[in-house]
């Protein structure tokens, strides 16, 4: 078990973990698809929901989550239409800041966990928990959720969109507390 040598161990890797993105979803939570608004409970793979560019995308399958703690958004905090959970590991798309010169785009994404605290966003207690849904597509995106909060469908390899750390979100979710011009949300 603790050696030197590198080659004792093989690498192992999922099929499903190197190509694609996915990302994860409470199962009340809403998604435009082509048959108009659905809970991601009622979606199934090759169904296609809507994109930040303004399509629709298929997604490559659905799975049960690992249960992870929940947070629980106030509805208008983050753009979103109702109060909506997400899981823990949920990453939210955010427009960068005019001044935000490290993003090869002006799309940011920022780990849910950063707003704890922002417009009301909270943990919820282990009784609010909802079951969630891991959703795999065939490349990164930023997808629309509850009709109008982003969600980064993050991919297993370099993403495209500048992935935020926890520190750096707090930072600018700090900044916009103090200017809401600082970082807009997309729209």
């Amino acid at each position: 078990m603790f050696t030197r040598h590198s080659t004792d161990f093989a690498a192992v890797t999922s099929a499903q973990a190197v190509k694609g993105a996915m990302f994860s979803l409470s199962v009340e939570t809403i998604v435009e698809t082509r048959r108009g608004w659905r809970k991601i409970a009622d979606v199934r793979p090759s169904d296609e929901i809507a994109s930040l560019d303004g399509g629709f995308v298929p997604l490559s399958w659905v799975r049960q989550a690992i249960p992870t703690p929940n947070y629980h958004i106030p509805a208008q905090a983050l753009g979103n239409c109702d109060d909506m959970v997400l899981p823990s590991d949920s990453r939210i798309g955010r427009g960068a800041p005019l001044n935000f010169t490290h993003a090869s785009t002006d799309m940011l994404s920022a780990p849910i966990r950063a707003f704890e605290g922002y417009r009301g966003i909270r943990k919820v207690t282990a009784s609010e928990t909802t079951p969630s849904l891991t959703i795999g597509l065939a490349a990164e995106e930023m997808l629309w959720v509850q009709s109008g909060l982003l969600i980064h469908a993050r991919p297993m390899t370099t993403p495209y969109f500048h992935t935020l750390s926890f520190a750096e979100a707090c930072a600018l979710i700090a900044l916009e507390s103090t200017s809401p011009d600082c970082i807009p949300v997309a729209a």
